[in-house]
């Protein structure tokens, strides 16, 4: 056999014959972290990779950077989208699922060739006609690899070249298998399992609460007879009956409050109403009052009135207008109170569902964590007292074009973006 190898980035790197050398070195360490985790594992070589290395195709959602070294410093990052088109500056758009990335490469160059861009040099502005070589792709994120089934961290992790299903495993918290292989449980760890039962029910009822109380119309206060059906099965009849009754009681709570704020608007748009209506009247009054003290003054001063008299109007003048500066000054702290009415009564709802959404994320995060525990504890007497028998199945669930293939696969198979890995423990009883 003879070896050759090829220099390349990553991205874009073939082999033909032989791994390389790093990925023979990653192979032997995860190798020795994960060995002997199940029956299938051992049907892989820790050495080498059982699946063939293949080009690796772009598909939607992989993120790729076009740059020009020698003609600009800058660079441009775009995303193939979901029709699997892919656009740049100068090149367009072209289509590139399917591709490898030397064959995209090469359609850039085609297209980029003859084009005039400008560009700035020692300052000035010159035109330069693009030749195809100036062109250089190169991937800066693949899809993520997802992990589902019988697994302690299920999610999405980032792909990296290279990646195998002995290290995708490890990331997400590894099968456990070879650390549980004839290993005896705990004296107690039934009943740990027992009491991590009762309070992932528990908590599973708080997450209820919460949603009940999320999902509430302002004039519910009584919870329905599907969700007291359901609080009772997670605490019985005597826990799940206190907790319906405080569940109603904070939403004839929150109603009352509301109820409240909204009579104490209704009060006080009725007194800004009355005293801009007496505002109104006041107004005309001052104004009737100001034109008799100026008759008076006019006929004080040809002396067809008493000095009493005008004194008289004068003081009615400015009683009229202390009146008016008076109603002027309620209808001011009315309205103001009216504002802060209506602000309070957006609160109400906006710290109901806040302290609730708070409350639901901290009961979510403790049954994440339970939930975990249980099936930790679970796997850990089912191992114990099976471990002879149960056995690790890798599924791949790869999308090839509109459709997806589902293949076995070993731990030291490479994956790819986009992979949905399954694992599965099988057991005696596991259909």
């Amino acid at each position: 056999m003879t070896l050759k190898i090829r220099c390349c980035l990553p991205q874009t790197c073939r082999l033909t014959g032989l791994l390389p050398l790093w990925a023979f070195f990653c192979a032997l360490v995860l190798s020795g972290v994960f060995g002997g985790a199940g029956s299938a594992a051992a049907q892989s070589s820790p050495a080498q990779s059982s699946s063939p290395i293949r080009e690796y195709l772009l598909q939607p959602g992989d993120g790729l950077q076009l740059s020009m070294p020698g003609l600009s410093a800058v660079s441009w990052e775009a995303t193939i989208d979901i029709t699997g088109q892919i656009r740049f500056p100068f090149v367009g758009q072209l289509p590139a699922a399917g591709l490898t990335l030397p064959e995209l490469n090469r359609q850039m160059e085609i297209a980029a060739t003859g084009l005039e861009v400008q560009v700035y040099q020692g300052g000035e502005q010159v035109v330069s006609v693009l030749s195809g070589e100036e062109v250089y792709l190169q991937v800066t994120r693949y899809r993520p690899v997802t992990v589902i089934g019988d697994i302690p961290q299920p999610g999405s992790i980032d792909y990296v070249p290279g990646l195998t299903l002995r290290a995708l495993l490890g990331q997400a918290g590894g099968v456990r298998l070879s650390e549980l292989a004839g290993v005896q449980a705990p004296a107690d760890a039934t009943v740990r399992l027992q009491s991590a039962l009762q309070t992932q029910k528990w908590l599973r009822a708080q997450v209820l609460r919460s949603r009940i109380l999320l999902e509430a119309d302002i004039s519910d206060t009584a919870v329905s007879p599907e969700d007291s059906a359901q609080l009772r099965d997670y605490l019985g009849e005597t826990e799940a009956a206190a907790a319906i009754s405080e569940i109603e009681i904070s939403l004839r709570e929150r109603q009352y409050q509301r109820d409240d704020l909204r009579e104490r608007i209704k009060l006080t748009t009725n007194r800004v109403d009355s005293l801009e209506q007496a505002y109104q009247n006041y107004e005309q009054a001052s104004a009737s009052e100001e034109e008799r003290l100026q008759r008076m003054l006019t006929m004080g001063d040809r002396g067809l009135v008493t000095a009493d008299r005008v004194s008289e109007a004068r003081n009615s003048a400015l009683a009229a207008s202390t009146r008016l500066l008076t109603v002027g000054s309620d209808i001011y702290e009315a309205k103001a109170e009216l504002q802060r009415l209506k602000e309070e009564l957006t609160r109400l709802d906006d710290v109901f569902r806040s302290n609730v959404l708070s409350d639901k994320r901290r009961f979510s995060q403790q049954l994440s964590e339970v939930t975990a525990q249980v099936d930790s504890l679970r796997l850990l007497l089912l191992t114990s007292s099976e471990s002879d028998t149960t056995t690790l199945e890798l599924l791949v669930h790869r999308g090839t074009g509109d459709k997806e293939l589902t293949t076995q696969a070993s731990l030291g198979d490479l994956v790819y973006p986009g992979d949905v890995v399954e694992v599965i423990l099988r057991t005696p009883d596991t259909n």
